[in-house]
């Protein structure tokens, strides 16, 4: 699995920037996105996940489930996340599988840059500091979270390219 990203529904976010004062915040509804990129990760399957997460209808509404692009106003903030690529593995994590810090810093400047490309005017989208420990506040109306992992795996019986994702927190 070459990219994963854990959308959180959120009302409101804070990301502490520079792990000392700097906060850079979202007001208004919307989610954060974790994001964490694996070894053999491409600039194609970067392109794919934003397309996905924005195209997808994954955000609870009243009446059923919405897509991002569907929202005149949604905040977005892009937290790196390395931990994403951890593996347990005799009673310890393990990072075998994350990319090369600077080839997955090029990564998430491009996966932000393509979320930047689909924000629609109005909302705010805040992005962390790769390669950073940072602090974040948020507050949400549950644990509402999906994990969405790119490529997918598949069954011989399924069609390729077939979207699915795992809600947690039911």
């Amino acid at each position: 699995m070459p990219v994963k990203v854990v959308l959180q529904n959120v009302n409101n976010a804070s990301l502490l920037i520079d792990n000392k004062d700097e906060w850079k915040s979202i007001e208004n509804k919307g989610v954060i996105l974790f994001v964490s990129f694996l070894k053999d990760t491409t600039s194609e399957e970067v392109t794919k996940i934003v397309k996905l997460i924005f195209e997808s209808k994954i955000i609870p509404i009243e009446n059923g489930k919405e897509s991002i692009l569907n929202f005149e106003k949604f905040d977005i903030m892009i937290v790196p996340q390395a931990s994403l690529a951890g593996k347990l593995k005799n009673k310890q994590m393990q990072y075998h599988s994350l990319i090369d810090k600077e080839l997955g810093k090029q990564l998430y400047e491009q996966f932000v840059r393509e979320c930047k490309e689909l924000v629609k005017a109005g909302s705010t989208l805040v992005e962390g500091t790769y390669g950073n420990r940072q602090g974040l506040k948020f507050e949400s109306d549950g644990p509402y979270s999906h994990i969405i992992e790119f490529p997918f795996l598949f069954f011989r019986s399924k069609p390729p390219h077939k979207f699915s994702y795992i809600l947690a927190g039911w």
